[in-house]
């Protein structure tokens, strides 16, 4: 197996485009922390019990979409964060839940002003 990942340059500007692309299989994924652009492309069909049958060929499904917030989360006694797409309509319940959790060091959100700047709100 053959994975690759780095970071690219995205639409939206942000050079920090995360990139995982599988050479063997042809699957991978882009997502960008800023702007919340998300593309998949995995296999369908993969057979059950990983048996390749003679002949057999891959069948793909590619997703695209874009939500417009990203939510990044640092966890108490952690390095790293957590990123991920949020919807819209998710995000005043996401908010008031994160604010409650202990395990919780602090969160961002980050979206497109009204005048097309993307801005950062941290919260404790």
């Amino acid at each position: 197996m053959s994975k690759k990942t780095e970071h690219k340059e995205c639409e939206c500007g942000s050079k920090d485009r995360i990139t995982e692309y599988d050479s063997d299989t042809q699957e991978g994924y882009e997502f960008c922390d800023v702007c919340s652009s998300y593309l998949r492309v995995q296999i369908i069909n993969i057979p059950k019990h990983g048996m390749f049958p003679i002949g057999w060929i891959p069948e793909y499904k590619k997703a695209h979409f874009k939500t417009g917030y990203v939510l990044k989360i640092w966890q108490k006694g952690g390095n790293g964060f957590m990123t991920s797409a949020i919807e819209k309509s998710k995000l005043k319940s996401a908010i008031e839940e994160l604010k409650k959790d202990d395990r919780v060091k602090r969160f961002a959100i980050t979206f497109k002003d009204g005048k097309g700047n993307y801005q950062t709100q941290i919260y404790k």
